[in-house]
C-alpha cells in the first residue's frame, strides 16, 4: 500500500521546489523522512509539515497570548480530526504521530522565539505523551543539525515579529491559487464582497460562528473560527488570499475599534429590523 500524505504528489513537489532552500524546511525535512520510512499507511511529507507549521505560526502571530493558549489546549485532538477528514483508511496511531510532529515543529519554533513562549511549549509537549515526546526530540535534534543553530534561531525569532512575512499566504496561493482563479471566472460563483466591506462581512461571520447559532458535528461551538471563515470567503466569495482574522476585525490603523463595531452592528441591525415589515 502506498503511503498517504496530506498534499498530493504534485503539490508536495511544488512546495519543495519553491521552499526547499528555506532553512526551516531543511531542518524539518529529516524527521519527516525518518518517520515516513517506518510508516505503513500515512506520514507527513516535508511539504505537509512545512505547510502545517507555517499556517499555525502565521495564525499565532496575530492573536493574543490567551488565544494562543486556547488554540494549543486541545491542539492534538482537534488536529487529529482535521487530518482524518483529509485521508481515509489509515492507521490512527500514524495520524496521531503526524499531528505530534506538527506540535514538535511548533515547539521548536517557539523555543527559539523567546522565553515568553515556553509555557505554550509545555502545553504542546504534555499532550504528546512521554515516549512520543522523547522520540520526536531526538528526531528533530538530528534534523536541526543540518542547519546552523544561530541562523535558524534568528530566523524564527525575527519571523515571529515580522509584519511583512506571511509564508502561509504564499503557500495558499501556490497550492490553490489557480483553482481560485478558475472559481472567480466561473459564472456560477459570481458573488464578491463589495469594496470596503470585507471587514463588515468578516465581523458578521465571526459573530455568527461565536454565537450558539452554529455548531459542529459534536453539537458544540466551532473551534477553529479562522479556518471556517477562510473556507466561506474562498468558496462563496472567491477570495484568493488567506484572511487573518485579528488583523481584519481590528486593524492596527483603527484608533476607535468600539466605534467601528458599533457602526457595523447598526448597519446589520437596521437590515434585520426591516425583515419584520416584509410582506409574506
Amino acid at each position: 500500500m502506498e503511503i498517504q500524505h496530506l498534499l498530493n504528489k504534485q503539490r508536495c513537489k511544488d512546495v519543495e521546489e519553491s521552499y526547499g532552500i528555506n532553512i526551516v524546511y531543511q531542518a524539518f525535512r529529516s524527521p519527516c523522512l525518518a518517520v515516513a520510512n517506518e510508516a505503513k499507511t500515512f506520514a507527513l511529507h516535508p511539504a505537509d509539515l512545512f505547510y502545517q507549521c507555517m499556517w499555525s505560526i502565521d495564525y499565532l502571530k496575530q492573536i493574543s497570548y490567551e488565544e494562543k493558549e486556547e488554540y494549543f489546549n486541545d491542539f492534538l485532538e482537534s488536529t487529529i480530526k482535521d487530518f482524518k477528514e483529509e485521508v481515509k483508511n489509515v492507521d490512527e496511531d500514524e495520524i496521531a504521530l503526524a499531528v505530534c510532529m506538527v506540535m514538535q515543529a511548533l515547539a521548536e519554533w517557539l523555543i527559539r522565539s523567546g522565553n515568553e513562549f515556553l509555557p505554550l511549549v509545555k502545553i504542546l509537549k504534555e499532550q504528546m505523551g512521554t515516549s512520543v515526546s522523547l522520540k520526536l526530540n531526538t528526531l528533530f535534534q538530528h534534523g536541526l543539525q543540518c542547519v546552523k543553530e544561530k541562523e535558524i534561531a534568528d530566523y524564527m525569532a525575527a519571523y515571529m515579529t515580522s509584519e511583512d512575512d506571511w509564508i502561509s499566504e504564499e503557500l495558499e496561493y501556490l497550492l490553490y491559487g489557480m483553482e481560485f482563479d478558475e472559481l472567480c471566472r466561473d459564472p456560477e460563483h459570481s458573488l464578491h464582497i463589495a469594496d470596503g466591506k470585507k471587514r463588515s462581512v468578516v465581523v458578521a461571520l465571526k459573530a455568527i460562528l461565536e454565537s450558539d447559532w452554529v455548531v459542529d458535528v459534536n453539537g458544540k461551538r466551532p473551534k477553529n473560527i479562522e479556518k471556517i471563515i477562510n473556507e466561506i470567503l474562498q468558496s462563496t466569495f472567491s477570495e484568493k488570499k488567506k484572511t487573518y482574522l485579528s488583523q481584519t476585525v481590528i486593524p492596527s490603523n483603527d484608533n476607535d475599534p468600539q466605534k467601528s463595531m458599533n457602526h457595523i452592528a447598526k448597519e446589520l441591525s437596521k437590515i434585520i429590523k426591516s425583515f419584520a415589515t416584509e410582506k409574506k
